[in-house]
């Protein structure tokens, strides 16, 4: 016979319920919070659990089970010392002493603890020397573990130094996301540069979770990584540039988006950077438009010339490239690039032979790839293509590049004189 009952307690203000564990002995009460929040419709009263309605109904059962288990083995060591049954208050004292499970095990939520880390972090990144793409990922990386709790129920700060949960969110990351009831995920399946990006995040995450006493360790998760695999990233040669520019595309969106990735591949420029163009970073030397302005992620001052289709192109649309956001943007070359055959061919992108459809591999950042190789392959010195770019180091440059093979077998030649 159990001592204690699972019960729903209060409502939030969108009008749920907690699960609670409750006791009540000797005039005092327990109400212990299990951390799951409900519709009344979702709980099964007589049952005790939560319904298969609702989608985590799985995991929140475990969690319920557990909390309900560690106040039962209280209760039971109590009465088998004492003879007698303890006190709510006893019990209460018992889990702040951490009896089993640490207190903010069972009650700190983990999106909860993000959310005050998220703040620390959104006052540094208002900082004019810092860039907006790294708060992206911390509020991306917040996106990400909402969904997951959306699918496994909810998490605690300890979770972030356990093995299992790491491995669990990391593949949870790199799968599609399931279709969910009355739900829609911002966030969708990620490769391994990402998730790596993600869990460096989290790692941070984790140093203000230590600090905050939160937790007493953390060596799991920094010992963790995710495995990013060397690959070939697709770069345009010019041809196929120049099919993509001289396409005409029924869909206007389509056309903005391929119109703002043709201006990434003759300039180099990054998303961030092609939506800060306009009249006044234009200057004219010699009687070539040349724009300057300083890199958005590195602050790094950068001058490039621009070709006439990129003026043709600022001049369509006023000098106002700030067209869509970076994912609409990707999302409509996808779509556009399918119009043209010859992106609907495979190709070899991984160590393993992996192939995709050349238009599923080209995304905006492919533009600075194309920019670079380009320029490389036609004999540019790496440090005028650093002066378009903004990179700070060769090696970190080097990187973009994909070298034409053609260009490379006729060098070799020269060993067959020999």
């Amino acid at each position: 016979m159990a001592y204690s009952a699972i019960k729903l307690y209060k409502e939030n203000k969108d009008g749920k319920k907690f699960v609670i564990i409750y006791y009540k002995h000797d005039g005092s009460t327990l109400r212990h919070r299990t951390g799951i929040v409900l519709p009344i419709k979702d709980f099964d009263k007589k049952a005790s659990r939560v319904k298969p309605s609702n989608h985590s109904y799985e995991s929140y059962n475990e969690i319920i089970s557990n909390a309900h288990e560690l106040i039962e083995d209280i209760i039971l060591d109590y009465v088998k010392r004492n003879g007698i049954k303890p006190s709510g208050k006893y019990i209460k004292d018992q889990l702040k002493a951490g009896r089993k499970i640490r207190k903010q095990t069972l009650d700190a939520d983990l999106i909860d603890c993000y959310s005050d880390f998220l703040n620390e972090k959104k006052i540094l990144f208002t900082s004019p020397d810092k860039s907006p793409t790294s708060l992206r990922d911390y509020v991306s990386t917040k996106n990400a573990l909402i969904e997951y709790s959306q699918v496994n129920g909810p998490s605690c700060p300890t979770d972030l130094n356990d093995m299992k949960w790491l491995n669990k969110f990391n593949i949870f990351l790199s799968k599609p996301r399931p279709k969910l009831k009355d739900y829609r995920f911002k966030t969708s399946e990620q490769n391994d540069k990402t998730r790596s990006k993600r869990f460096g995040v989290l790692k941070n995450f984790g140093d203000w979770l230590l600090k905050e006493k939160f937790l007493n360790d953390t060596e799991i998760l920094d010992n963790f990584k995710v495995i990013v695999q060397d690959k070939s990233y697709y770069t345009l040669k010019l041809e196929e540039l120049g099919l993509i520019q001289n396409h005409k595309f029924k869909s206007i969106p389509q056309q903005k988006a391929i119109d703002m990735f043709v201006v990434a591949c003759h300039t180099g420029l990054r998303y961030s950077d092609v939506t800060r163009i306009n009249k006044a970073r234009i200057r004219i030397h010699k009687k070539v438009s040349i724009l300057i302005l300083n890199n958005q992620k590195t602050k790094v001052k950068i001058e490039v010339p621009l070709s006439e289709k990129v003026l043709q192109i600022l001049d369509k649309y006023n000098y106002n490239l700030n067209l869509m956001t970076s994912q609409k943007t990707n999302y409509y070359i996808h779509k556009a690039l399918k119009n043209i055959n010859p992106f609907l061919d495979e190709y070899e992108y991984g160590l393993e032979g992996d192939t995709l459809p050349k238009h599923e591999l080209v995304t905006f950042h492919t533009g600075r790839r194309t920019f670079i190789t380009n320029l490389v392959n036609n004999n540019v010195s790496l440090n005028a293509i650093m002066k378009m770019t903004g990179h700070k180091k060769i090696s970190t440059l080097q990187k973009y590049i994909n070298p034409d093979y053609d260009l490379v077998m006729d060098n070799i030649r020269i060993f067959n004189d020999l």
